[in-house]
């Protein structure tokens, strides 16, 4: 069977003339295969309909809320700078923003736009959500790309990130560390402690009373430990 199941938040969108990322209703007028080729993450399109490269949601033939087909690619940005303590032991400390949405606390990141390098786009989300300037440059380290599991994604849409990682050196305290501001949709931005995920979780906890953004828990855990 061939067939589209829209959620009404996209057609509401479509019929109060908003902007919508993807404006093809259609999946099968994409221009398969071209698009796979420059997938971060290789998927399938069967049919002309795309198919998540991982496990089924139970939704196949929708995009659900996210307003396009097949790979959505956004980039997360962590910076992390080494703090020394009282003991002359260096610990490092991480930027991340308290999302307006109630969804937690993540890394500063968005959406990568056409042509636009992982990095730049990367230093772009630093600014725009946490007011912090990081200059270019020459050593650039990107993870890479991994899945996001997004609660908005079916079979027919997914969220991938790739992570650029930033190293803004070593402070004597964290009063020292370089200002942070939230902006745009961060309610607020805060360095907090990394030397461990554990760490991570209960600053947050205790000091914020928030937890961690469900899709960025696999990601801190892996990288922090």
């Amino acid at each position: 069977m061939n067939h589209t199941h829209r959620s009404p938040s996209v057609l509401d969108s479509l019929v109060a003339g908003k902007s919508w990322v993807g404006p093809i209703m259609d999946p099968t007028t994409v221009d398969w295969p071209v698009r796979p080729a420059h997938a971060a993450l290789p998927f399938r399109a069967i049919g002309g309909r795309p198919v998540t490269p991982a496990p089924s949601t139970g939704l196949r033939y929708e995009r659900n809320e996210l307003g396009y087909w097949g790979e959505r690619l956004r980039t997360n940005a962590l910076a992390a700078a080494e703090v020394v303590g009282s003991t002359g032991v260096k610990r490092r400390w991480i930027v991340m923003i308290e999302r307006l949405d109630g969804c937690g606390w993540a890394l500063p990141g968005g959406y990568i736009g056409p042509e636009e390098d992982p990095c730049d786009a990367a230093r772009r989300k630093l600014w725009e959500v946490a007011q912090l300037v990081v200059e270019p440059s020459p050593e650039r380290h990107l993870m890479l790309a991994r899945y996001i599991p997004d609660p908005r994604a079916p079979d027919e849409v997914w969220m991938a990130t790739v992570t650029s990682c930033v190293s803004l050196g070593t402070y004597d305290n964290h009063r020292q560390l370089p200002k942070v501001v939230g902006a745009l949709d961060a309610r607020r931005a805060r360095w907090v402690p990394a030397h461990t995920y554990t760490a991570v979780f209960k600053y947050l906890a205790s000091n914020y009373d928030g937890d961690v953004f469900p899709a960025d828990r696999a990601l801190l855990a892996e990288v922090l430990g």
